[in-house]
């Protein structure tokens, strides 16, 4: 028999060390090239056929560049497997504000190609810098066949796309010479995809979504630092600290590391040594961080996290998990059992942060900070929901045992036979299988036929989901410590058939009537804007859920806002109606007759930015299937004394019901 053929992997490197002046000169980048090159030919190349493609110094200019990236990646298919590794400067330019209008800060993060930053004849300076918006471009492009895309920067503002002067290191990163605080900005012409996507950015001179016209493409993008950091360069081996340790990880582990467990051992390698913290940054799928470097395997999300002695910015060091509420550990005290090489060592919650836990350990019982470990919590406090089941007599004996035997298997899930205690109804008769409200007929979701070749797989999928949905819904802090009550001054409204705004009281339930419209249908519009009454500067984060089991982050744009203390912002960016939502009812519940539809509508407030924007990427579930839906595969997007420093979060939910016209309650 032939052996299968290996997938291939389409490498374009790129480092420049040489740049001329003004740009100052790097000394470990072609090092950096080279030891990623090395490590691609000797490792992967036992996974895929090894296809590279580089640009050095003068080579790498920023037409170069892009023509590379579309001629070398759109040779991938579905199968194969894509990579851009960039060694060199990084900087930023002023943004088009009412073009690009996710970013907050006016800036855009670029790469300075070896043409990015010159001194014309006139003494002038002109740039030609590679924007996050035109690799935005070449990322898409890359993966628009199906192809697994990894992006690597070694460059100063790469986490959001340089090497401080600190003794025996350099930084990546190109300041403009006046002291601004970034390059002026380019026309728009300038941007190398301007003149074919303008028809679709602008419609009657109106700027269309980003997404629409510039979508994300599917990719996994590792930083050598945060968006406000720099990255550097270790002048005794000549080569960038973060690509150093990436490939000492890459090689110690085979390459059969998932992207996770990558940005967590090479943080702990940096810690200490240099002021950067290395991200790893999925821009579609959360999911994606628990496939291997290159899209080798995708792995079961696991239930360990990585322990760590960790050194924040507020200077008290501390052990921590990457868990917190958002991976359901929620509890204060919850037991988590770390693996050592002599053996396991029990720690303890002692905070409960979104992204990450702090843990404690017994006195001289902690292992060598300097390492990193796994550490597995004795549970993570995910709801156990209440199911009701209701089979009908001359439903067949196998399926019942079927769904029985998965209920029961999930310790997220629990049969009851208190009607009034179930959250769901699990129904099945002779033909098919469907979920309710309790003592309510009509399906949730679309029901499952019983001959169906993946029925235990369906439901399995539609449990794991609901638990998700509920676990995100019940999100809250177990113990905020600096906020005595929620930081932001919440003013709701609604419009009536004029759209003459009302103010709704100070609470977190209202009960609302849509409004009739002859060519929209029902709808109703809801105003919500935020105001930071807290004494430093917050980062607010909007969820909104649904009845069809949706929840998104998307309402908000970017879906982290920084609001400094005393500011107010529209919660709803719509540009024509800022801070307003039009709400619709789901075309199934009308044609149902529910009496209701409700949404709700969940503010998160951190003083932590990194780890709200962090959570906020596992934050994505998309609808699953309505009842009457011909498509039935969806895909979801998983004794303390508090101290009185550090990040703190808390939330506040709100929840609207409107009424439907026609309704039954049964």
């Amino acid at each position: 028999m032939a052996s299968k053929t290996k997938p291939t992997l389409y490498a374009l490197l790129i480092a420049i060390g040489d740049y001329q002046s003004p740009v100052s000169k790097l000394a470990g980048t072609i090092a950096d090239l080279r030891d990623m090159e090395t490590y691609l030919k000797e490792v992967e190349a036992d996974h895929f056929t090894v296809d590279i493609r580089t640009l050095k110094e003068d080579q790498a200019t920023k037409d170069n560049i892009i023509v590379a990236c579309l001629e070398h990646f759109c040779k991938a298919g579905p199968e194969d497997s894509v990579l851009l590794f960039f060694a060199g400067h990084g900087t930023r330019e002023y943004a088009h504000s009412s073009v690009w209008t996710t970013e907050t800060n006016n800036l855009l993060e670029c790469l300075v190609c070896y043409d990015g930053v010159k001194i014309d004849e006139e003494g002038e300076l002109t740039t030609n810098l590679l924007a996050d918006k035109e690799l935005r471009y070449l990322l898409h492009e890359a993966s628009s066949k199906g192809a697994h895309v990894s992006a690597v920067f070694d460059c100063c503002n790469s986490g959001e796309n340089t090497r401080s002067a600190l003794p025996q290191v350099v930084r990546r990163f190109t300041p403009p010479s006046n002291g601004a605080t970034a390059f002026p900005r380019r026309s728009l012409n300038q941007f190398f995809f301007w003149a074919d996507l303008k028809a679709k950015a602008l419609i009657n001179d109106e700027v269309q979504p980003l997404s629409t016209w510039l979508p994300e493409g599917r990719h996994v993008q590792l930083a050598a630092c945060r968006g406000r950091e720099f990255a550097y360069e270790n002048t005794e081996t000549n080569r960038g600290a973060f690509t150093e340790s990436l490939v000492t990880t890459l090689r110690k582990s085979g390459g059969k590391v998932t992207y996770r467990d990558l940005q967590a051992e090479v943080s702990n390698n940096l810690r200490g040594r240099f002021d950067q913290q290395p991200e790893a940054y999925p821009s579609t799928n959360p999911e994606d961080l628990f496939s291997t470097f290159l899209g080798k395997a995708v792995e079961p999300r696991p239930n360990y996290g990585i322990v760590q002695y960790n050194q924040p910015e507020d200077g008290e060091a501390r052990w921590v998990i990457n868990m917190g509420g958002i991976s359901g550990l929620t509890q204060i005290g919850t037991k988590v059992l770390v693996d050592t090489p002599d053996g396991q060592l029990a720690a303890e919650v002692s905070r409960v942060n979104l992204a990450f836990s702090e843990l404690s350990f017994a006195p001289a019982a902690a292992p060598d900070p300097t390492n990193t470990y796994r550490g597995v919590p004795s549970t993570q406090h995910l709801p156990a929901l209440p199911i009701l089941v209701s089979f009908a007599a001359h439903a067949p004996a196998p399926i019942i045992a079927a769904l029985t035997k998965l209920l029961s298997e999930k310790s997220t899930l629990k049969i009851t036979g208190n009607a009034a205690a179930a959250k769901y109804e699990l129904s099945a008769d002779e033909e098919k299988s469907w979920l309710t409200l309790p003592g309510d007929h009509r399906p949730l979701i679309h029901p499952v036929q019983l001959d169906d070749t993946n029925f235990t797989l369906t439901w399995n999928r539609y449990f794991d989901h609901l638990v998700e949905w509920h676990r995100l819904l019940d999100l809250e802090n177990p113990a905020p410590f600096r906020f005595k009550k929620f930081p932001l001054q919440i003013t709701l409204g609604v419009l009536d058939e004029n759209e003459q705004e009302t103010e709704l009281p100070d609470r977190e339930y209202h009960q609302l009537t849509f409004l009739p419209d002859a060519e929209e249908g029902q709808h109703r519009t809801i105003s919500f804007r935020i105001r930071n009454t807290h004494d430093t500067e917050l980062f607010v984060a909007l969820l909104a859920f649904g009845r069809d089991f949706l929840c998104t982050s998307k309402f908000l744009t970017p879906s982290v806002v920084a609001l400094p203390t005393g500011s107010s912002t529209a919660i709803f960016n719509d540009r024509r109606n800022p801070g307003q939502l039009q709400v619709e009812p789901n075309d199934y519940m009308v044609k149902d007759r529910w009496p209701v539809d409700s949404i709700w509508i969940k503010c998160i407030a951190s003083t932590n930015e990194t780890a709200l924007k962090s959570a906020v990427q596992e934050f994505e579930l998309q609808a699953l299937p309505h009842p009457h839906s011909r498509e039935k595969n969806f895909r979801s997007i998983t004794p303390y004394k508090p101290r009185r420093t550090g990040p703190d979060w808390i939330t506040r939910t709100f929840r609207f019901d409107f009424k439907l016209e026609g309704s039954s309650t049964v």
